[in-house]
């Protein structure tokens, strides 16, 4: 009789906490992204929501970019998964976070930009104005005024994309992606684009970055993966963007795309929980760094030569 009075008042406190603590986390669930969605609509005049499975979207009613915006990044996260989402390389599928829309905001102007990102946005270089990816808030913000031009707005929106879904690939790892890939491979992708015809162009080398590194040959492995923020948030960081952009165009189309599968092994090893150790980039690809320096070179020489 005892025992039978005991679990009787076990169970009675056991619902005085489930029961609150339940109605707590359904309450949360419900208002959390009612008020996220409020904060977010007090940056626009006339808000418009653009939604869909992979992505949310808020841009002004009168702003023809938003259907665009919306248009680019359906597109490029499409053929992102398609061709890099599998396990060997990305490894999309396998992060079921990824299947939770994003938030971009398509802002009016810098002044907007400015209060969204507050004292942050102060330390930012004028080459992120047009736009920018908010890790802590996992938003991407752009300012419609500076991409009118279909191009730009392309170049940017798939820039910052790419920011977000490595962003994501590592949160909850405590560690970030080596600053040459996470820029690199973002300015690589940010050539992405529709081809005549039928057809997708995921990534690509662009005439001006390609000028760029190959003014100032030599240049070394050592040098790209040597790069540091200062590099790129300098005034004058389009060495750091081209640098690192075209590394990551050689390691995946150079030689016949050679060394292809070894970046992707690279990029599984810094995926991994904990900070990169120091020599895994030459564990990886298992070959000293002067022969990739001599490669790399032939293979800025060559683009030149091929624009």
């Amino acid at each position: 009789m005892r025992a039978s009075s005991t679990r009787r008042t076990i169970l009675a406190a056991s619902l005085l906490i489930v029961v609150p603590a339940g109605l707590l986390l359904l309450l949360l669930h419900l208002v959390l992204p009612r008020l996220r969605e409020e904060n977010f609509k007090r940056y626009f005049d006339r808000p418009r929501k653009i939604t869909n499975e992979q992505f949310t979207l808020y841009a002004e009613a009168d702003d023809p970019a938003g259907d665009a915006a919306a248009d680019v990044l359906r597109t490029f996260l499409n053929h992102l998964y398609a061709r890099w989402g599998d396990g060997e390389r990305l490894d999309l599928v396998g992060q079921r976070e990824l299947e939770h829309p994003v938030v971009v905001l398509l802002l009016r102007d810098h002044a907007r930009l400015k209060d969204y990102h507050g004292p942050r946005y102060r330390t930012q270089t004028i080459e992120f104005n047009a736009g920018m990816y908010e890790p802590i808030a996992g938003t991407i913000a752009l300012v419609s005024g500076r991409l009118s031009a279909p191009a730009e707005l392309r170049r940017i929106l798939c820039h910052e994309a790419t920011h977000l879904v490595l962003d994501r690939l590592v949160r909850g790892g405590n560690h970030d992606w080596s600053l040459w890939l996470n820029e690199g491979l973002a300015t690589y992708l940010e050539a992405s684009r529709p081809l005549a015809g039928v057809g997708f162009r995921l990534g690509g080398l662009t005439p001006a970055h390609v000028d760029t590194v190959s003014e100032r040959l030599p240049v070394s492995v050592a040098d790209v993966l040597a790069l540091t923020p200062a590099d790129f948030t300098a005034l004058d960081n389009r060495r750091a963007y081209a640098l690192a952009s075209v590394f990551i165009g050689f390691l995946l189309e150079g030689e016949g795309r050679r060394y292809e599968h070894r970046f992707w092994q690279y990029v599984a090893a810094e995926r991994a929980p904990g900070p990169v150790a120091p020599g895994r980039f030459e564990s990886v690809f298992r070959l000293p760094l002067g022969q990739l320096d001599a490669a790399f070179q032939a293979f800025v020489r060559e683009q030149r030569y091929l624009r």
